[in-house]
């Protein structure tokens, strides 16, 4: 599945420049039967400079499910 979102997403001219790693919790792992991390990249149009105007206050009434992920920007291809 990977390979043809990269197919799709360079075939229309996006560049990749770099690679995200999600961490799931094992139960999540086990449903999607993944035996390990998932990963992906990520794009020229996906990645931007965070600022303080991108910041969007959540209020406490609400519980975000978070789940971290890891980003590496790629020296070269």
């Amino acid at each position: 599945m990977e390979a043809e979102l990269a197919r799709r997403r360079k075939a229309s001219g996006r560049t990749v420049v770099g690679r995200k790693v999600a961490f799931g919790n094992q139960a999540v792992l086990d449903k999607l039967k993944l035996k390990t991390v998932a990963w992906a990249s990520i794009y020229d149009d996906t990645v931007h400079q965070a600022g303080t105007e991108d910041a969007t206050p959540v209020p406490f009434t609400y519980a975000p499910k978070l789940e971290p992920e890891i980003v590496f920007k790629l020296k070269s291809p």
